[in-house]
């Protein structure tokens, strides 16, 4: 399933993930293009530096104002 603008989606790993100290069996895939541990992130709030430290452990290659809803 797609989604949209803000979007964050819950995926099962089929393997646990050691990250910075912990385990993580799920991983939250987010429309920002980042992945977070933890929780999601839907917020629509400035994407951030402050944000990305203060928030979930993340992984975040492109961490932008994307909405993968729209084409082009």
């Amino acid at each position: 399933a797609n989604i949209g603008d803000d979007g964050t989606k819950l995926l099962s790993l089929p393997f646990a993930f050691r990250f910075y100290g912990q385990t993580y069996t799920t991983v939250f895939v987010n429309s920002d293009g980042n992945l977070s541990f933890g929780r999601g992130d839907d917020a629509s709030s400035d994407r951030s530096l402050s944000r990305v430290l203060s928030g979930p452990a993340r992984i975040a290659p492109f961490f932008a104002d994307l909405d993968p809803s729209v084409t082009g």
